[in-house]
């Protein structure tokens, strides 16, 4: 799913469906810079902040960028597992 500036209408389709089949996750990136705890309510992961080719994407350490798991109910920033060095 991706971004999108209508957070509210988000939420409301991610509870419907959930209503439906509690079994799926939802993702979405967003291009905002801060997170919306609302959006944390009903996503599993959640990846933030805007693309900035002088920081460069997800998978680079100097990245703007983050992306958020939701375990027990907490954010965990796992940005870090995209930028595991290669063999």
């Amino acid at each position: 799913m991706g971004g999108d500036a209508n957070h509210e209408e988000i939420i409301h389709l991610c509870y419907a469906y959930h209503d439906y089949d509690p079994s799926v996750k939802f993702a979405m990136y967003s291009g905002d810079d801060d997170l919306d705890l609302g959006l944390m309510k009903v996503l599993t992961y959640y990846k933030i902040g805007h693309y900035d080719e002088e920081f460069g994407p997800l998978n680079v350490k100097t990245t703007n960028q983050r992306l958020y798991k939701k375990v027990n109910n907490r954010l965990v920033d796992i940005t870090y597992k995209f930028q595991q060095e290669k063999r």
